[in-house]
């Protein structure tokens, strides 16, 4: 007996033609089972092979996205923000009457004589270039038909301890120069500034743009854009000396050394802007003269910056660029 056969038997147990031999038809039909269940057999070890497969690429898969996630965390951890080197803030002397110095409005020995140029250096805290003070030397020259020239050379930069200039550019390089045709150039303060302390207010708020008084932070930031663009005679000077005198967020905080070494007597907000910025204007004892301008930030949101830290500076130089 084959092996059809005796399978096909024990399909049969009780059957009472067990013993007699398989004719063809029995054994092709038994046949097509037995190959019909060997396959069914086969696609089920596929099958359980491939559920097995999964089951061990599931915990794979979590222990690839926990490895992923902390490699992310170690990667996007934020670091300690380096401090900025900054200038260090003016000495303010405030055991005299500074006011006292200044001549009253009244006096009209002044002199209304503007040369045909000025210059100022300038400087803006760059947080692309923390470890290095790039100041800039900016000269304007204004000809008699109305031509206005202005060029931009790097001042001398200063670094912090250790630090070197990186790409800052040397003392001397010509960083632009733009020219203006007669009555090409545009700006906000080129009506000229009144001599009348009533009338400054109003004149910086309409060349502010804005609707409403401004506050005395404003006001100082609004006087150091008009004298980029253009230069006030000490008739000028004074009326805006007794205008920041009667601002009550403006406070005259005392006697200051500027960064050319000369002295002068220092206007500032009374308490910081929102960005935790306070600015101040220095102008000379006499009352004739600005010479300066300086935000120190006295907040504490910002990591970069230790309070008082001085964020921007502006210098009037003596010389006014002529040459």
């Amino acid at each position: 007996m084959d092996e059809i056969e005796r399978r096909i038997r024990q399909a049969r147990p009780v059957s009472g033609h067990r013993d007699l031999p398989l004719t063809d038809r029995a054994k092709r039909e038994l046949g097509e089972l037995i190959i019909a269940d060997g396959a069914q057999e086969a696609t089920r070890r596929v099958a359980l092979r491939r559920r097995r497969r999964v089951w061990l690429l599931v915990p794979a898969a979590v222990v690839t996205a926990a490895v992923a996630v902390a490699v992310g965390t170690i990667v996007l951890r934020p670091t300690a923000t380096p401090e900025s080197f900054t200038p260090t803030p003016l000495a303010t002397d405030t055991s005299g009457d500074a006011l006292g110095l200044m001549p009253d409005a009244s006096d009209e020995t002044f002199s209304d004589a503007l040369n045909s140029s000025f210059a100022y250096r300038t400087w803006v805290l760059d947080e692309s270039s923390p470890n290095v003070i790039a100041p800039q030397v900016h000269t304007v020259r204004l000809a008699e038909d109305g031509t206005r020239t202005e060029t931009v050379i790097a001042a001398q930069p200063t670094t912090a301890l250790g630090s070197d200039t990186g790409n800052t550019p040397p003392a001397g390089t010509l960083l632009s120069e733009r020219h203006w045709e007669p009555g090409a150039f545009t700006s906000r303060y080129l009506e000229p500034l009144p001599d009348d302390a009533s009338r400054v207010g109003a004149y910086l708020e309409s060349a502010a743009g804005s609707g409403s008084p401004l506050t005395g932070s404003e006001a100082l930031r609004a006087i150091e854009s008009l004298l980029v663009v253009d230069r006030l005679n000490s008739a000028q000077t004074l009326a805006l000396v007794h205008y920041l005198s009667g601002l009550a967020d403006v406070a005259l905080t005392g006697s200051v050394v500027d960064r050319e070494g000369r002295d002068g007597v220092a206007f500032a907000a009374t308490a910081p802007d929102e960005g935790g910025e306070v600015p101040s204007l220095i102008v000379s004892p006499d009352g004739e003269r600005v010479l300066g301008f300086e935000v120190v930030y006295e907040g504490d949101a910002r990591e970069d910056l230790h309070a008082p830290a001085v964020v921007a500076y502006t210098v009037w130089l003596d010389d006014g660029g002529d040459e």
